[in-house]
């Protein structure tokens, strides 16, 4: 691991190999987790690459539980709704009231989200609070999916290797520092939808996202970046600013 990080102080990007080695340290109990923070503080401030992201997707994919909702048995194609958060704007959680609102219109919702980490709340605590039963297995969330167009994917239980990742997320969380986790959150949805909606914190992101998505092989997505009205950026799209930014749209085939 250490030299992974020598190798991110250098500013390489990391490659196929490297980011499996170091998801496999990540998710061990028994590896030290200063070395941990280290290495995802180091791939933050170098700059996650498309093609590392895109890794990180596949090899945590591999390790998450599948629903298997099949697609042809829905109403249409599945949709995901969410940010990445770390805007630092402490906002009501918009993407889990716009479930709601895309699902009663027709669409068929999703929506993967998990307790908060640097946010005021996250999905899975506004769902609660609503009384919404978010542990579902899987055969209940496909039959939830199916009468209603509507499911939620609670993280913590459909990727059980994160938990080996929880307090020290927390722990850098209070220090308000980013991870890729912060990115990976949006784009881990096991059901696999093919559209999506994405809110990024930061525009640099609306590219690299873009990327992403086209490389994860979405039929339609989704990429936005809004300025509030003291200019501060936002994981959502916004009409009160001095100015409407232009989102990233990416139509991937």
């Amino acid at each position: 691991m250490k030299a992974l990080i020598e190798k991110l102080r250098s500013g390489v990007d990391l490659n196929s190999a490297d980011i499996d080695y170091a998801i496999n340290f990540l998710l061990s109990a028994k590896t030290d987790d200063d070395l941990k923070a280290e290495f995802l503080t180091g791939l933050h401030r170098k700059g996650e690459s498309a093609e590392e992201i895109v890794a990180f997707v596949h090899f945590l994919m591999e390790r998450a539980i599948d629903p298997t909702i099949e697609a042809h048995e829905l109403a249409g194609p599945m949709i995901d709704v969410c940010g990445t958060g770390g805007d630092g704007l402490n906002f009501f959680n918009v993407s889990t009231t716009i479930m709601f609102v895309l699902a009663a219109g027709g669409a068929v919702v999703i929506k993967h989200g998990n307790r908060r980490v640097t946010s005021t709340c996250g999905s899975a605590d506004v769902l609660e609070e609503l009384r919404v039963p978010i542990h579902l297995a899987p055969e209940e969330l496909r039959e939830c999916v199916k009468r209603h167009g509507l499911g939620f994917i609670f993280a913590r239980q459909y990727h059980p290797a994160f938990r080996a990742l929880a307090e020290m997320r927390r722990r850098l969380a209070r220090k308000n520092t980013r991870t890729v986790f912060n990115l990976l959150g949006p784009l881990l949805n096991p059901a696999r939808p093919s559209r999506q909606l994405i809110g990024v914190f930061a525009p640099r992101l609306t590219t690299v996202f873009a990327d992403v998505l086209r490389q994860l092989g979405r039929a339609c997505a989704w990429v936005v970046h809004g300025l509030g009205e003291d200019g501060a950026g936002m994981d959502d799209i916004s009409i009160s600013g001095a100015r409407l930014p232009l989102p990233s749209l990416t139509m991937t085939k």
